[in-house]
Order: structure tokens, then sequence, then C-alpha cells
């Protein structure tokens, strides 16, 4: 018998022990081994829990029901995952947010302006927990501070060492709504002018829209001129690969104060650039 007849005897025994007419006849056949199946681009593979994934080409595609974690489309489904294996035990998380912004408070005849750029990184990772996730905070820095202030006489000019304050991320939680998992944090920050003006004002720095927690000075979101601070991502693709997305907005706010024989007024502006990585780990 030559080799070419031994490889398709072989090739015809092993698809009609294993694979034929489906993956549950090899779960009665080794039933210690769970079995579920996911299509990636029009291949199948096996997994189990002491096998390594198995290729199962288009020539045995017949032979498996439609029960595969991706839809047809490659729309991820978690209600169809039967093993917690394909899951990932756990996914790291990258929160960077950089802004530039500026103020003025103008005291009837007096005024006082300032501007300001910085950059904060925050990282962790969430794993879950049931029906929610747990997040874990590891790490978070201060990447960049810069920060000026003039005062009315400039003779109390103000640089970065010189404020009281600087800029912290406080990331609160991530929670499910629908089909996406949204953030919930706001840059905690501190009062203006640093100078000995006789009014100050919350300085007031990027939050996200979900931010709930803990009230700030305004409606935040209301006053959101450009872009949106809507951030979510969709949960379905976390469970399928490292995804990166981005977000920017702008946002100003004046307030205005009548006393006696002056206006007090103070204008708040900055812009945002937000960069959120999850990354799964199995």
């Amino acid at each position: 018998m030559d080799k070419k007849t031994i490889v398709i005897i072989l090739s015809f025994l092993i698809s009609s022990f294993i694979f034929y007419p489906g993956a549950e006849d090899l779960q009665k056949v080794f039933p210690s081994l769970p079995t579920s199946k996911a299509e990636f681009n029009g291949t199948y593979l096996l997994k189990t829990d002491n096998f390594a994934f198995f290729p199962i080409t288009l020539f045995f595609r017949p032979y498996f029901k439609k029960e595969s974690i991706l839809s047809k489309k490659g729309n991820f489904s978690r209600s169809s995952i039967s093993l917690s294996q394909l899951n990932p035990a756990w996914w790291e998380i990258r929160i960077r947010l950089t802004s530039t912004g500026n103020y003025a408070c103008k005291e009837g005849k007096r005024a006082y302006t300032g501007d300001y750029s910085f950059a904060l990184l925050w990282t962790g990772c969430m794993e879950e927990d049931m029906d929610d996730y747990l997040i874990y905070h590891e790490n978070y820095d201060l990447l960049e501070w810069k920060a000026q202030e003039k005062s009315p006489d400039l003779l109390h000019n103000l640089a970065s060492p010189d404020f009281s304050g600087k800029p912290s991320l406080d990331f609160h939680y991530i929670f499910r709504r629908g089909k996406n998992l949204h953030f919930d944090f706001k840059v905690d920050s501190f009062y203006v002018p640093q100078n000995n003006s006789d009014h100050k004002f919350y300085l007031t720095l990027p939050a996200s829209e979900e931010n709930t927690r803990e009230a700030l000075p305004s409606d935040y979101n209301a006053y959101v001129e450009q872009g949106s601070n809507s951030i979510f991502i969709e949960e379905d693709i976390i469970y399928l690969h490292s995804i990166e997305k981005s977000y920017t907005w702008k946002w100003k706010r004046q307030t205005k104060l009548q006393e006696q024989k002056k206006v007090v007024s103070f204008k708040n502006f900055h812009k945002v650039r937000v960069e959120i990585s999850i990354t799964p780990h199995y």
C-alpha cells in the first residue's frame, strides 16, 4: 500500500471519528473534555481543556451546527459562550487625557488671566464579576503640567510651581448601559485666581458625560460646545481583541455676578482629548 493511499484512509478515519457528525461526538468519546466552537474568517476552531486549538477547514463545515460565538456578520454574543476559558481572564486599561485651557476673572477694572496644559495617565485593570466588572487601580501619573497666571499689575505673575493645586484624574467606575460600557470620571481641580483676588472661582476641568457621583459647580455637559464627552466602549469587542478609541471635545462657560457698582465675570475654556485602550489577557 503506497503512502498516498494510507494518507487518504487515515484522513477518512479521523474525519469520521472526530468530526462527523459534529463536535458533540467528541464529547461522547471524551466526556471529560468539554468543547466549544468559534468561527474566525471561515475556519472553525475546536477548543478543549487539554488540547490546543485545532483548525478545522471548511471541508468539515457542514458537520457543525451554527453555534459559533461569532455570528455570520462577525458580531459577538456573550450569551452563546459555553466555556469560561474562551473569555479573557482580565483586561488591561489605559486612559490618557490631555487638555489645554484658559480662564479670565474680571473684578471691575482688575483682571486676572491664566492658561494651562496638562497630560494625565491612568492605568489599571478589570475582571468580570458575574454580570458586572471589578476595577483595579494600578497607577496614576501627571505626565505634564504647565500653568501661568497674570495679575492686574503684572508684578505678581505666577508660574506652574506657584500654583497651590494640580489636576488629578478621579476615575469612578465603568458601568453597562445597553451594549456599551461607559466610563465615569472627572479631573479634580482647584480655585482661581491663585493671586490675592477678592473672588475665587472653581476651575472646571474635563469630565465624562456619565460623571454623576459628585456634583460639579455647574452642569458640565450643558457647556460642551464641540465634540462629545460620552466615553464608552462596545462591550462585545473587548471579548474579541484589543481596542483603542479616542474622544475630543471643547468646553466653555462664562459666569457674571453683579455686586453693587461693579460686575464680576469669570470665563473658563478648555479642549480635551481622551485616549482609551483595553487589552484582553487570557
